[in-house]
């Protein structure tokens, strides 16, 4: 069950990522999530912690 709750905690720090995203860079949700997904990539961080910096500080690492 833990593993459940922790993929929706994810899920929605993703989601609100990706809004933060769109709106500053009045972007798709599609490009939000690929920028989202780059700098996963280029920072060699899981993706949901990237979502995390972003949700708390509005600014991708």
């Amino acid at each position: 069950m833990a593993s459940r709750s922790s993929a929706l905690v994810n899920r929605t720090v993703i989601g609100q990522a990706q809004g933060i995203l769109m709106e500053r860079f009045r972007a798709t949700p599609q490009e939000a999530f690929a920028m989202l997904r780059a700098a996963s990539q280029r920072t060699n961080h899981k993706l949901s912690a990237v979502a995390a910096v972003v949700a708390e500080t509005g600014r991708l690492p």
